[in-house]
């Protein structure tokens, strides 16, 4: 499956009903990408991973920041 970035932007948009915004530049489905979440920055060794399931804490830039971010709002 062949995307451009605006493509991409919008199924993923779809895909998590905007929970998640794609901010770097998409450079194709096999190459690294970064997503913000309400909790912080996560980078996706994979553009096309992202559909395959959610990110985690994992994949935070900073997982102490991404984590307090978690507990400030549950």
């Amino acid at each position: 499956m062949k995307l451009n970035e605006e493509e991409f932007k919008k199924k993923v948009t779809e895909e998590y009903k905007g929970e998640l915004k794609v901010v770097s530049k998409f450079k194709g489905l096999n190459f690294p990408i970064l997503v913000e979440d309400k909790y912080g920055i996560l980078s996706i060794p994979k553009a096309g991973a992202i559909f395959r399931g959610k990110p985690t804490i994992k994949m935070a830039l900073n997982k102490t920041e991404y984590f307090m971010g978690m507990l400030k709002i549950e």
